[in-house]
């Protein structure tokens, strides 16, 4: 990733990583039709889906499908920006992966000032071992959304995956430290690049989908191709996808990522 950010202002540096400035409506509404939308999933999977406690947190709960006639579970971290969100909003259309036969789980993780940066990637990572206990010899495809996107890639840095969906995600920590968002991450120079998990030797590498809202900024942008740059260059088989006309929230809404499963689940 290229070291121009850091000649940039701090207003310049605010408005890149700030996705509801480049998104078509405010966040506020795009929570409510994320939430609605894993509601009508939620009623639709039924019985089915269950809640449990993969930790001792309050919210180290994930909520999952187990698979049936396919081998495959897809593992999905939400964003939030590592503050913020909830599997409230990370179900919306996976009823279709379950009518296949496919699992699916959502991970809820300690969100910060509460847990640091490096404490969330240890939840997940723990949250990933749970079900691989639970279902032995099933293929675990792994993805996530913003800050989602960088945990499955740093829990993916330290445990073998069949696969990685890593949707408008930020995978060199540098420029955030250098934000509001960082208010609460509390995180060094030093921290964010030793969080970076470009930045880190990649030992699982794995067919793996980085995807990219073609209405975002130009910084998460750059973060996409980064990623799919150091991916390849572990040697991955990857492919980079800038989805035209979609921004940061609504290309969840599309479902692009569980096209992106799909994909990798039946090549």
């Amino acid at each position: 990733m290229t070291q121009e950010w850091r000649e940039w202002s701090r207003e310049k540096l605010e408005h890149e990583y700030s996705p509801s400035q480049w998104a078509k409506r405010p966040y506020a509404e795009y929570a409510l039709l994320l939430e609605a939308s894993s509601e009508v999933s939620r009623r639709s999977i039924g019985d089915q889906l269950v809640t449990e406690q993969y930790g001792p947190g309050s919210r180290n709960i994930l909520a999952w499908v187990e698979p049936a006639s396919r081998n495959e579970i897809f593992v999905w971290i939400h964003g939030g920006y590592w503050q913020g969100s909830s599997i409230a909003e990370a179900l919306g259309g996976v009823e279709a992966l379950v009518s296949q036969g496919f699992g699916f789980a959502a991970i809820e993780y300690t969100l910060a000032p509460e847990i640091t940066v490096a404490g969330i990637v240890d939840e997940c990572e723990y949250a990933l071992q749970w079900l691989q206990g639970q279902n032995p010899g099933s293929q675990i495809i792994l993805g996530g959304h913003s800050a989602g996107a960088h945990l499955a890639l740093a829990v993916a840095a330290r445990n073998q995956v069949a696969g990685l969906v890593l949707v408008s995600g930020v995978f060199d920590l540098r420029p955030i430290a250098e934000t509001s968002i960082n208010d609460a991450l509390g995180l060094t120079q030093t921290q964010a690049h030793d969080l970076s998990p470009i930045l880190v030797n990649f030992p699982y590498p794995c067919p793996s989908e980085v995807l990219v809202g073609g209405e975002e900024s130009p910084s998460f942008h750059e973060q996409a191709r980064t990623a799919f740059e150091y991916l390849s260059k572990m040697g991955s088989e990857s492919k980079l996808l800038s989805i035209s006309g979609l921004d940061h929230f609504d290309i969840i809404l599309s479902g692009e990522h569980l096209k992106s499963f799909l994909r990798l689940a039946n090549r």
